[in-house]
């Protein structure tokens, strides 16, 4: 069975820059550094771009896992899309879309998966694995999120929770049920609705030299 997941995140950023700083490998490693992800094959910095790979390996459950995906469609700054060709998944489909939203970027993480094992996969598909799934792209855009917002401070642009507010939500759009759910993986606070900011997620010196980096290299969109 097909499990879908939905999230949502304004970040104060061009459609070009969320763009690439979605595919950023380094900044990626910083966002899963509680499961000790690294690199072991393929793209290992910098952004990774059409038809390319990586292997990531990180701790989860107790176990470490090995996942590999290449970008199999590729339009900047509109979307892009990561699909597994080899890990613990029997199909993983992550699209990133990127629309102008209220002066800044809204960012959409829609994933599919489906678990392997058979039917003892598809009992912890929604009981684990997709709740697991959940809390670490949550965990990855509130990295994102700050990232974009320090660099906003920085830079002097104003305040960078301004009009959405910096908003993320969950959303399970399997069941059309549209429910909301806060995540606050490893005890790090889910950003909150467009009326509660950023508060509480990870920060970290010098992320803000990623979106700069990112200004030099691939303009602005």
């Amino acid at each position: 069975m097909t499990v879908r997941i939905r999230l949502e995140t304004v970040l104060p950023l061009t459609r070009a820059e969320a763009f690439d700083l979605s595919r950023d490998i380094g900044l990626h490693l910083e966002s899963m550094s509680a499961s000790g992800e690294t690199v072991v094959a393929g793209r290992s910095s910098g952004l990774i771009g059409e038809g390319e790979h990586v292997a990531w390996r990180g701790r989860h459950f107790g176990v470490r896992f090995i996942l590999m995906s290449r970008i199999t469609e590729f339009d900047r700054p509109h979307r892009f899309v990561d699909e597994s060709i080899a890990g613990p998944f029997r199909r993983l489909r992550h699209e990133h879309r990127f629309a102008e939203h209220d002066g800044g970027t809204l960012v959409v993480d829609d994933i599919e998966f489906e678990a392997p094992f058979g039917v003892i996969g598809r009992l912890v598909e929604r009981s684990i694995l997709e709740r697991h799934l959940r809390e670490l792209i949550t965990s990855r855009n509130a990295h994102l999120l700050e990232v974009a917002s320090r660099h906003c401070r920085v830079a002097g642009t104003g305040d960078a929770t301004s009009g959405a507010e910096g908003a993320e939500r969950g959303r399970d759009v399997s069941d059309g049920t549209g429910d909301l759910e806060e995540l606050g993986p490893r005890g790090l606070p889910a950003p909150r609705e467009a009326d509660g900011g950023a508060g509480g997620v990870l920060v970290q010196p010098d992320r803000e030299q990623h979106v700069r980096r990112l200004r030099a290299a691939g303009g602005t969109g």
